[in-house]
């Protein structure tokens, strides 16, 4: 498969920002990629990534462009949806939905195939809900008694570990949590399930 259609696959599925493409090791290194989204975005004709907007990303300091061919966020949610796809890079090669693509009644942030052990045998179904410190625990609360319902896991993505401590003591049992851009998994009582594939 060419760098294009790599590219063209990822976008459609992901909320990107030209650093994931690295990282995804599309690119060897972020001026690759810059040069080579920026020759695309100007073209007259044929493929070109889709420009969302921008967010300000704490760990760099400056505005990254956001892309996306597939669907469209909320421009409000755009930080949530790249920070997203940090978390979802380690299962690149599996199928992922997102968007308007993931279960019309369950409506998690994403749902990633693969065959971690993890896994529900009669799904292989993997749900993660992103928590960026805006609902309040009631809400999460109310969200997990409707995901509690199903029998795939979730994964709950948290930024700060005293609030992922006060949600696990309310989780239900297909529930799991990890930090945002560390390796390890827990479950509710706060065990490690297993790390990064």
């Amino acid at each position: 498969m060419g760098r294009q259609q790599l590219v063209a696959r990822f976008l459609e599925v992901h909320i990107t920002v030209i650093q994931h493409l690295v990282d995804a090791r599309i690119f060897p290194s972020y001026q690759t990629a810059w040069r080579w989204m920026n020759r695309c975005a100007k073209k007259q004709n044929g493929w070109k990534p889709r420009y969302l907007g921008g967010v300000l990303l704490n760990h760099t300091g400056r505005t990254a462009k956001v892309y996306c061919n597939g669907w469209t966020p909320n421009s409000r949610t755009l930080l949530h949806e790249v920070m997203l796809t940090d978390e979802l890079l380690p299962y690149c090669a599996c199928d992922i939905l997102r968007g308007p693509k993931v279960d019309p009644e369950l409506r998690p942030d994403a749902t990633v195939f693969t065959n971690s052990p993890l896994h529900t045998v009669q799904t292989g179904e993997l749900h993660y809900e992103m928590d960026n410190g805006t609902e309040h625990l009631e809400q999460i609360r109310e969200r997990m008694e409707i995901v509690g319902q199903y029998i795939d896991p979730v994964v709950w993505v948290f930024q700060q570990p005293e609030r992922m401590k006060e949600v696990m003591r309310f989780s239900t049992s297909n529930s799991y949590f990890k930090l945002y851009r560390e390796g390890e998994f827990f479950d509710r009582s706060g065990e490690v399930v297993f790390l990064r594939p």
